[in-house]
């Protein structure tokens, strides 16, 4: 049997249920056509794991945007979007995954060797036993071991966001008698011939 209060309860939650549809489709219509062809690219290119150049291409957008991404990745709507799908908290977290990131690996040992050789003998090479099994050829040891590869990587991505690393390198000419003209240049090493000439 239905009361009053029943009925109350079971209208409120309708409505609730209502107001969250409505929600979602306002957000959706609230973005602009730009912020839902950046969408789309930015979609793409997590779903293909592709270059902005090719998800550009994928999209439709002109020759000229695809190889000027800038023109794309400078607006406003592209940053409010990486914002919401790629926040700076969640990119941090991985950073700091990736830096203290480690890899199992196994290693055969002769049955002869004493399990506490081998933790201290890892040990020396900074890697840490997690398991020794004995099987007929030896002993099968399980360790980890820093993983310098996904560590240098994520270095590398940290120092550049600090402005601390540039692709661009620059070449000092440091070589001696670089000024000295040719004339010059050829009495240096005459003197030098005779010094070393001389008895």
């Amino acid at each position: 049997m239905t009361t009053k209060n029943n009925k109350k309860k079971n209208s409120s939650t309708k409505v609730v249920e209502k107001k969250a549809k409505t929600k979602v489709k306002v957000e959706t219509a609230m973005l602009s056509p730009t912020a839902i062809k950046h969408k789309r690219v930015l979609k793409y290119m997590t779903d293909n794991l592709c270059s902005m150049k090719e998800a550009l291409a994928a999209c439709g957008y002109s020759k000229s945007i695809q190889n000027k991404p800038a023109q794309v990745t400078g607006t406003k709507s592209w940053k409010q979007l990486l914002n919401q799908y790629l926040p700076e908290d969640k990119l941090l977290k991985i950073h700091e995954q990736q830096m203290n990131s480690w890899k199992l690996q196994s290693m055969l040992f002769s049955k002869q060797v004493k399990d506490e050789d081998i933790f201290e003998l890892m040990e020396t090479v900074n890697c840490v036993v997690k398991k020794v099994v004995e099987i007929p050829t030896g002993k099968l040891v399980f360790y980890i071991t820093p993983d310098n590869q996904s560590r240098n990587k994520a270095l590398e991505m940290g120092l550049k966001l600090h402005k601390k690393l540039t692709d661009k390198v620059e070449i000092k000419d440091t070589t001696p008698f670089t000024q000295l003209s040719d004339q010059e240049l050829a009495e240096r090493i005459k003197k030098g011939k005779n010094f070393f000439m001389k008895k």
